[in-house]
């Protein structure tokens, strides 16, 4: 499973099913959070725009995150 499709959130333990977010959604959401609070008056023009930013945003970091965990297991 890819960084970004597993849980936002660590489960207690193996038995438990994380259910909700995915990282990548809960990234996304924070981008979105960001950008709509600098950015109201524009954002409101282009909803689009502003969802196709955050996902990108979210999958920019991580990509970059995903680098982190590569160079660590080298």
């Amino acid at each position: 499973m890819k960084n970004g499709q597993q849980g936002a959130f660590a489960s207690m333990n193996e038995f438990e099913r994380q259910e909700g977010l995915t990282k990548r959604e809960y990234f996304a959401g924070l981008a979105m959070s960001s950008y709509l609070m600098t950015f109201y008056n524009e954002a409101k023009k282009s909803q689009e725009e502003v969802a196709r930013r955050s996902v990108a945003m979210a999958d920019i970091l991580l990509k970059e995150l995903d680098k982190k965990i590569e160079n660590e297991n080298n």
